[in-house]
Formats: structure tokens, sequence, C-alpha cells
């Protein structure tokens, strides 16, 4: 329906907006802006219940989006603000990075992911690891 679609283009205008924002974030702080994330993520206490949130949303998505035979969650840690957590690819996989860009594709159009206004990810071909803050 033109309802449903509307919605979908008001949250891709979003994420596009946010991820200009991060690029240009990225550009201005560069390698400083992932250790500002990690520092803050040392002070904060951990926050079990919205781990468990996350983490349950994050492997639905990954069930739903055909990926869980591709990549495992390995861990996760939620604190007040930030979360932390690694994906590890299947043994067998042969796509690398490519992976890993499918994933973040379909990851920053699921609604739950929108909590997050600023991501950072690092990758090998046999791992991701994002961490991702709730507050700019």
């Amino acid at each position: 329906t033109i309802s449903a679609l509307s919605n979908e283009l008001a949250v891709t205008k979003k994420q596009l907006k946010l991820t200009q924002q991060q690029l240009k974030q990225g550009r201005l702080e560069g390698a400083d802006f992932t250790k500002q994330l990690d520092d803050k993520f040392d002070e904060e206490t951990e926050n079990t219940l919205w781990s468990f949130d996350v983490e349950t949303a994050l492997t639905d998505f990954l069930i739903v989006s055909d990926l869980s035979n591709n990549a495992q969650l390995n861990y996760i840690t939620c604190k007040q603000t930030i979360c932390k957590f690694e994906l590890l690819a299947d043994k067998n996989n042969e796509q690398g990075h490519a992976q890993w860009r499918e994933l973040n594709d379909k990851l920053v159009t699921m609604p739950w992911w929108q909590q997050f206004k600023m991501t950072a990810s690092s990758s090998t071909d046999e791992r991701i690891e994002f961490t991702v803050s709730t507050k700019e």
C-alpha cells in the first residue's frame, strides 16, 4: 500500500541521513570515534535486559534474513547506551567481506536497528564486530 511504502521511504531517508552524518563525523574524528565509543562503553554499567532484547532481535534477524547458516552471534554485551557484538562467519564461508556488506545492508533496514544513532564496525573475512550507540 502507499502508506506502507511511504513509511518505508521515511525510514530509509532517516537511515540515509544518519549514515551521512556518521560519514561526516567519521571523516572529522577518524579512528578517534571508535576510541570514544570504546571508552564510554568501558565506563557504563551493564544492562542485561537490553542485552537480551538486542540479542533476541539480532538472532531473529539472522533467521528471517536467511543469514543464520552463514553467520552466528559470538557475543553481545549492552551497557546503558552502547552495545558491542560480534558475528562469526560459517567455516565454509566463501563470500568474505561481501557477506558482511549484505548483512549490514539488511541490518540497517530493521525497525529495531533505528534505536542506534551511531555505529562502528570492523571486519575480516571470518568476523565482524559492531559497536553501536543510542546517543550521538
